[in-house]
């Protein structure tokens, strides 16, 4: 609700910004590795398409992130490039106190 978005904007605008430098530091390693600027979101697409293939880890995704809520987390979901059936998968919970101390 907008009353709700209002009162919670504050930690929207910073993170929004973190997410925005994030983008920005994944894109300037994407060209610095090779990549076309205009090909990342691609890269990105093709990347999600691979973790979406795992079963149940989007499952699992969603219950970390349900049971942490209260802790406003960010949840990252990393794998080795060479990993093609997911088994290398890790997933980690950061809480917002963790990521919030910058």
């Amino acid at each position: 609700s907008k009353p709700c978005a209002r009162a919670d904007w504050v930690t929207h605008k910073r993170t929004c910004e973190i997410l925005r430098q994030s983008h920005g530091e994944a894109l300037a390693e994407f060209v610095a590795q090779g990549g076309r600027a205009k090909d990342f979101n691609q890269s990105v697409d093709d990347l999600e398409s691979r973790f979406q293939k795992v079963p149940g880890l989007s499952n699992e995704i969603e219950l970390m992130a349900w049971t942490h809520r209260s802790q406003t987390p960010i949840i990252v979901a990393s794998a080795s490039d060479t990993d093609v059936k997911g088994s290398t998968i890790r997933v980690e919970m950061m809480p917002r106190s963790f990521w919030d101390e910058d």
